[in-house]
């Protein structure tokens, strides 16, 4: 197989690959954003479903802050059971400056979090916030959704990597080619290239087979039990204290009264 046969089957693989990723990142269902503001720090809970065992749920949030604010979001999450899981913990902010460039703006108003839940059924999320400084009142809204996503595209992310770089190196060298081809053979052309004797059943099982199985293990979803305090050692916006393991929902002072989630 030829150099320019190799990166036709690498480029096509790799389109595959990002295409069906980007329908497993895809919600099963639409939900409306709810404002964080009538859940934040009161009585009232968000719940939402689990559509399959093994879904994954993602936890979007969007907001821009005023400039030189941030806000600290916690969600408590509880199972179907009501006994606790685990708590997200990120932020949202906004700076601005100057320095040596001129000045500068920064923002983070986006917040994606998504994690596989072994069980169907309906859960629970109890919202805290913490905003500085206090004197920022104007623009610190924001609104946040639990959906059910298609998949779990991060399976793909790896490969999609890898072949991308094999690519980017393909492009390199053939424009490097390009630019200097009174000096050097065509690699695509050259009959004596080290990928002239690879046969097309070899590449299919290098570079296509292993993408046909990432995207079914993509796909599947797993009913495995999770251990929430080791991903809470493996993920830096969640935790799980064990403390909370030990109580439900009640008992921890909560009311089971709220909202559904998306309506």
């Amino acid at each position: 197989m030829t150099h320019l046969k190799l990166f036709l089957v690498i480029a096509v693989t790799w389109v595959g690959c990002f295409f069906y990723s980007s329908v497993l990142d895809t919600p099963v269902q639409k939900l409306k954003f709810q404002p964080g503001s009538e859940f934040a720090n009161t009585e009232r809970v968000y719940t939402f479903e689990v559509p399959e065992d093994g879904s994954i749920m993602r936890f979007d949030v969007n907001g821009r802050l005023a400039l030189q604010s941030w806000k600290s979001l916690e969600l408590m999450v509880f199972g179907p059971d009501e006994q606790y899981l685990f708590t997200i913990k990120d932020e949202l902010w906004a700076e601005s400056g100057r320095d040596s460039d001129g000045s500068w703006t920064e923002y983070r108003d986006k917040i994606r979090i998504s994690q596989r839940f072994p069980q169907k059924g309906q859960y629970t999320a109890v919202l805290y916030d913490e905003k500085g400084p206090h004197r920022t009142g104007s623009g610190s809204e924001y609104y946040f959704r639990i959906t059910a996503l298609k998949g779990d595209s991060s399976i793909l992310t790896l490969w999609l990597w890898v072949l991308g770089i094999i690519l980017a190196c393909y492009v390199f060298y053939g424009s490097n080619y390009l630019e200097n081809k009174n000096d050097y053979k065509n690699p695509y052309l050259d009959k004596s290239s080290v990928f002239s004797g690879v046969s097309s059943l070899t590449i299919i099982l290098v570079v296509v087979l292993p993408a046909i199985v990432l995207c079914v293990l993509a796909s599947h979803k797993s009913d495995e039990p999770i251990n929430w305090v080791y991903v809470s050692s493996s993920h830096k916006s969640i935790s799980s204290d064990r403390q909370m393991r030990e109580h439900s929902l009640g008992s921890a002072g909560f009311r089971t009264s709220g909202s559904r989630g998306g309506k």
